[in-house]
């Protein structure tokens, strides 16, 4: 209970940062289908048999051995582009000489979304407590099956966390606290994150920010799903339980070697997720940041740095590959 109460007011100041991994460790299965839901056991199998799929295939895949890097560039405008882990844990030391020449020299840097003036603070906790929270007299277990409702209470008696916490939250916003406190247990901290450490780092530097997209854009992925998708997505974390944190870690791993193929496995696998999902997180996103890129080479000059979530730029339908299938030369893996 006491980890669970120190986690929330961070989460409403950062949930944004997290919201793409957590997703996809969450390995939505079909939440969309209209198909009865299967019994505990099968379910349960079920994804574990997907999510064992994915973690021996980024198993067996190498990469550089450091986080991957692509570039992009025209005369007078230089992109270079970093997959970021929006949490990891203090002691990860991802950044190269290469990464470090890379933030230290860009004049712009492009993250996904504001996180750190007081009004994206203020903004992210209102939309939080919006889209999060019931306030029409239903709350969290009122609007499950009986079946979930009964994995549900027995996940929370068996993780120590009174009911009484968690009741008012949507099952979405439940998903993701659950999701964060299996991994802070682990050791993984928001503030470590790849995001969190470039603004550090450029602090002092006179640097150019710039945002994708906003705060409203990006909870809206998850606050706006039908209820039913928001129970599927909780009870995907429920039953994930400690395999979750095994899958961070390998995630993690894959991505401080740069494994693009594995991190594909793991984070931008269409097999792992409903096609609304996948469409809505992944694809629609890509599309939306893909002619801010191109205009960036148009009307910028100098060195530009765009770190987003490693989601995003690996698999055949990642930022990466729609600059290339438009006639970009983009370099790197």
């Amino acid at each position: 209970m006491a980890k669970l109460r120190r986690l929330k007011p961070k989460l409403r100041v950062n949930a944004i940062c997290c919201l793409a991994l957590c997703l996809s460790l969450q390995a939505c299965l079909d939440p969309a289908s209209d198909t009865p839901p299967k019994a505990d056991n099968n379910k349960a199998a079920e994804i574990q048999a997907e999510l064992n799929a994915a973690m021996e295939g980024a198993i067996a895949s190498t990469g550089s051995g450091t986080p991957a890097i692509w570039n992009v560039k025209d005369d007078d405008t230089n992109i270079d582009i970093l997959g970021t882990v929006h949490i990891l844990k203090p002691e990860l030391n991802w950044i190269t000489p290469e990464i470090g020449s890379i933030i230290d020299n860009a004049q712009i840097i492009v993250i996904e979304t504001d996180l750190e003036s007081p009004e994206a603070t203020n903004e992210i906790s209102k939309l939080m407590l919006d889209k999060g929270l019931f306030y029409d007299g239903q709350s969290l277990t009122s609007v499950m099956r009986d079946q979930d409702k009964a994995d549900f209470l027995n996940y929370l008696k068996n993780n120590k966390i009174p009911l009484s916490i968690i009741e008012d939250f949507k099952p979405w916003y439940a998903a993701i606290t659950i999701s964060l406190e299996q991994i802070a247990t682990a050791g993984y901290d928001l503030n470590s994150g790849v995001e969190k450490v470039i603004l550090k780092r450029v602090k002092a530097n006179k640097v150019d920010l710039a945002y994708l997209e906003t705060a409203k854009d990006q909870l809206g992925i998850l606050g706006d799903m039908e209820m039913e998708q928001q129970i599927e997505f909780l009870m995907s974390s429920v039953h994930i339980g400690e395999k979750g944190v095994k899958m961070f870690d390998l995630l993690v791993s894959e991505w401080a070697e740069g494994d693009t193929k594995g991190l594909a496995l793991l984070m931008s696998n269409e097999t792992m997720m409903s096609e609304a999902v996948y469409d809505a997180f992944l694809i629609n996103r890509n599309k939306k940041w893909v002619p801010q890129i191109k205009s960036m080479l148009e009307e910028k000059k100098g060195n530009i740095l765009i770190a987003v979530g490693a989601a995003h730029l690996v698999g055949k339908d990642s930022v990466i590959s729609l600059l290339r299938d438009e006639g970009y030369k983009v370099s790197g893996p």
